[in-house]
């Protein structure tokens, strides 16, 4: 994990200024109770999601070998096997 400029610390204080609005039907769509939990959800949101677009910007970009079997990797990965 980075630390960027704060390294050393697990938590960083800020002061953000927030949209009421967002805020409010971030709450309702979330179930979250505090602002600090709805800002470390969106954040992991917004990686998880940034990251699933740059994995998406691949494709059709990687070659698989011809015996790359993708379904006996899924059930690998599941523990089915």
């Amino acid at each position: 994990m980075h630390k960027w400029v704060y390294e050393g610390y697990e938590d960083v204080r800020t002061n953000v200024v927030l949209d009421d609005d967002l805020v409010t039907e971030a709450f309702a769509v979330t179930g979250l109770r505090t602002k600090r939990e709805l800002i470390r959800e969106a954040l992991r949101e917004l990686i998880r999601a940034r990251k699933k677009r740059d994995l998406a910007e691949l494709a059709g970009r990687i070659q698989f070998r011809g015996d790359f079997d993708h379904k006996a990797l899924r059930e690998l990965r599941s523990g089915d096997r």
